[in-house]
């Protein structure tokens, strides 16, 4: 890395780093900044080869520097302090950037796909409910709805008494909620 920041400078080629702790930085890096930008030292103030800036600058002031203020070190050795004003699309706290920008986030589990296993094929999450559905909307027996869905009324049986099972134990049935069902928190009857 430090190859190449050395050799990158001949290109026109900057990195900005961005720390809390200065000496967090290798040493290696750190010698060929040709700018640093000191913020608010805190508690803890500068490492030990830049205290020479305490003679220059109240440690009081370097410790409690409001967040628009800056200290500005190059490698020539120049020194300046400044400040600087807030951009307009600067992020403010609280602000719903989200929101603003329009975006919608969904949160929940991703929808469980049906798997072919060979010898058998496993139901998803919008099987399953399309199954609950139609019985509880009295569209036939599982000997009906098996043929409909193409599967055996031994999995017609199962999905409907695990969708029941789960009502009882959880309160809804993580299936049909995946899929946003209608009948997530209704228990699979026929009418």
């Amino acid at each position: 890395m430090v190859y190449l920041l050395r050799e990158s400078r001949h290109l026109g080629v900057a990195l900005g780093l961005d720390s809390l702790k200065l000496t967090s930085i290798d040493s290696d890096v750190r010698n060929v900044t040709d700018f640093m930008i000191l913020k608010a030292q805190g508690l803890f103030g500068l490492p030990r080869d830049l205290r020479w800036l305490y003679s220059i600058i109240n440690p009081f002031v370097i410790q409690n520097m409001k967040p628009h203020q800056f200290i500005l070190l190059s490698r020539t050795g120049a020194l300046a302090t400044g400040e600087f004003e807030e951009v307009s699309w600067h992020k403010r706290e609280k602000e719903d950037t989200l929101g603003l920008l329009g975006i919608e986030v969904e949160h929940g589990d991703p929808i469980q796909e049906g798997q072919d296993r060979g010898t058998f094929k496993t139901i998803g999450d919008e099987q399953h409910s399309n199954i609950i559905a139609s019985y509880i909307n009295g569209e036939g027996g599982m000997g009906i709805l098996a043929k409909k869905y193409d599967v055996s009324s031994a999995t017609i049986h199962s999905h409907i008494h695990a969708h029941n099972n789960e009502l009882v134990s959880e309160g809804v049935c993580s299936m049909c909620e995946r899929v946003s069902s209608e009948y997530s928190h209704r228990e699979a009857n026929r009418t």
